[in-house]
Protein backbone atom coordinates (compact mmCIF):
# COMPACT_ATOMS: atom_id res chain seq x y z
CA UNK A 1 0.00 0.00 0.00
CA UNK A 2 1.43 3.39 -0.95
CA UNK A 3 1.49 6.46 1.27
CA UNK A 4 -1.14 8.07 -0.94
CA UNK A 5 -3.42 5.06 -0.53
CA UNK A 6 -2.93 5.10 3.25
CA UNK A 7 -3.71 8.82 3.33
CA UNK A 8 -6.83 8.29 1.24
CA UNK A 9 -7.94 5.37 3.43
CA UNK A 10 -7.51 7.41 6.62
CA UNK A 11 -8.97 10.59 5.16
CA UNK A 12 -5.72 12.57 5.44
CA UNK A 13 -5.66 15.27 2.78
CA UNK A 14 -1.96 16.10 3.10
CA UNK A 15 0.37 13.20 2.24
CA UNK A 16 3.33 15.25 3.48
CA UNK A 17 1.75 15.32 6.96
CA UNK A 18 1.53 11.51 6.85
CA UNK A 19 5.22 11.31 5.87
CA UNK A 20 6.15 13.52 8.84
CA UNK A 21 4.13 11.34 11.21
CA UNK A 22 5.74 8.18 9.81
CA UNK A 23 9.23 9.63 10.21
CA UNK A 24 8.47 10.76 13.78
CA UNK A 25 7.18 7.28 14.61
CA UNK A 26 10.24 5.60 13.08
CA UNK A 27 12.59 7.84 15.04
CA UNK A 28 10.84 8.06 18.42
CA UNK A 29 8.10 5.43 18.49
CA UNK A 30 4.82 6.31 20.20
CA UNK A 31 6.47 9.25 21.96
CA UNK A 32 7.13 10.90 18.57
CA UNK A 33 3.41 11.06 17.87
CA UNK A 34 2.53 12.79 21.13
CA UNK A 35 1.69 16.49 21.14
CA UNK A 36 4.65 18.35 22.67
CA UNK A 37 3.35 21.87 22.28
CA UNK A 38 3.10 24.11 25.33
CA UNK A 39 3.72 23.28 28.94
CA UNK A 40 2.06 20.33 30.58
CA UNK A 41 0.87 20.49 34.16
CA UNK A 42 0.86 16.71 34.26
CA UNK A 43 3.02 14.25 32.42
CA UNK A 44 1.13 13.25 29.28
CA UNK A 45 1.87 9.56 29.40
CA UNK A 46 1.65 8.55 33.07
CA UNK A 47 2.33 4.86 32.43
CA UNK A 48 5.55 5.59 30.60
CA UNK A 49 6.56 8.05 33.32
CA UNK A 50 5.89 5.47 36.04
CA UNK A 51 7.91 2.81 34.21
CA UNK A 52 10.80 5.27 33.86
CA UNK A 53 10.68 6.07 37.58
CA UNK A 54 10.53 2.38 38.50
CA UNK A 55 13.52 1.64 36.28
CA UNK A 56 15.42 4.58 37.75
CA UNK A 57 14.59 3.34 41.25
CA UNK A 58 15.83 -0.17 40.43
CA UNK A 59 19.10 1.20 39.04
CA UNK A 60 19.64 3.33 42.14
CA UNK A 61 18.95 0.37 44.43
CA UNK A 62 21.46 -1.74 42.52
CA UNK A 63 24.05 1.06 42.66
CA UNK A 64 23.52 1.38 46.43
CA UNK A 65 23.95 -2.39 46.86
CA UNK A 66 27.22 -2.37 44.88
CA UNK A 67 28.49 0.68 46.77
CA UNK A 68 27.73 -0.94 50.13
CA UNK A 69 29.63 -4.09 49.09
CA UNK A 70 32.64 -2.03 47.98
CA UNK A 71 32.68 -0.07 51.24
CA UNK A 72 32.39 -3.29 53.23
CA UNK A 73 35.26 -4.91 51.29
CA UNK A 74 37.47 -1.86 51.70
CA UNK A 75 36.77 -1.70 55.45
CA UNK A 76 37.70 -5.38 55.86
CA UNK A 77 40.93 -5.03 53.87
CA UNK A 78 42.13 -1.99 55.80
Amino acid sequence: MTKQQVADELGIADVQRLKVWMRQFRLYGDFGLMDHRGRRKEYVDKDRYMKRLEMENAVLKKWLEITKKEVYKSSINS
